[in-house]
């Protein structure tokens, strides 16, 4: 989390989480801009979180203003050596169906963002999203 703007999604991702019944919880890095307010607002709900100790630079010529620019952040995920397995979720994911599945593959696991709806199935993107 990297902006203060993403707790709407993290707590629907949390409550989707709970909802499909997950054994697994969410855990939320969040970089140290993140203000109390959605830090109190992570602890009522219960949503384990870790504070980097610093964002991860942005080596691309990406303005600091643009919404891109603390995506690097997400790096640091690799540096979570105290899980056995981490399956990336992005913050503004709603999940439907239970994925513990995920925790089982013997590699990285990740979700897409509906790119394997079968209404979607076959299409290619551009990097923005839309149909090619």
């Amino acid at each position: 989390m990297t902006t203060d703007s993403y707790l709407p999604g993290i707590l629907v991702l949390n409550d989707s989480l709970k909802s499909v019944g997950s054994k697994f919880p969410l855990d939320v890095l969040l970089t140290p801009n993140i203000s109390s307010h959605v830090l109190d607002a992570l602890n009522k709900n219960s949503i384990i979180h870790h504070v980097l100790p610093s964002e991860i630079h942005n080596p691309t010529n990406v303005s600091t203003d643009h919404r891109w620019f603390p995506t690097y952040s997400k790096l640091a995920i690799f540096n979570q050596t105290q899980y056995q397995k981490i399956v990336y979720l992005d913050a503004d994911m709603l999940v439907l169906r239970n994925i513990d599945e995920l925790f089982e593959y013997p590699h990285m696991s990740a979700v897409t963002d509906g790119g394997i709806l079968p209404r979607k199935k076959g299409r290619k993107y551009r990097h923005d999203g839309q149909n090619w």
